[in-house]
């Protein structure tokens, strides 16, 4: 997943949940960083089109066994 996505993720499981939580931290700024705001939400944008491919063959193989 993570080599289809381009870079590491941070997996977090949460066991006492029905779901866990894949997460990408981007390192080029923040909410403090008004000057780059376009810059980060191009960033944000990039990044959730690569995790959105990369993680649609297994959302397909998940949808075909369940």
């Amino acid at each position: 997943m993570e080599e289809a996505f381009g870079a590491p993720l941070d997996w977090q499981r949460l066991d006492n949940r029905r779901a866990s939580r894949i997460r990408y931290v981007l390192a080029n700024g923040g909410l403090r960083d008004r000057d780059r705001w376009p810059e980060i939400q191009d960033a944000m944008i990039e990044a959730m089109v690569a995790l959105e491919k990369a993680l649609q063959p297994e959302i397909k193989r998940l949808k075909r066994v369940l």
